[in-house]
């Protein structure tokens, strides 16, 4: 039997650049020039854009 959550996960397409698959769901991408979890992600500190999401605050 097949469950309802998978048959919405059929229907699910990716656009390369703009929906694609990360960590197991379908997530927008944020910036198609970079790649990991950066594609899909922005971090701010607190003076603005930080490209290093493990910096220390």
């Amino acid at each position: 039997m097949t469950d309802k959550k998978d048959i919405g996960q059929m229907d699910e397409k990716e656009i390369p650049g703009k929906l694609e698959y990360f960590d197991g769901r379908l997530r927008k991408v944020v910036d198609a020039r970079r790649s990991g979890w950066w594609r899909f992600n922005e971090h701010y500190d607190r003076d603005g854009y930080c490209d290093n999401p493990a910096r220390g605050y």
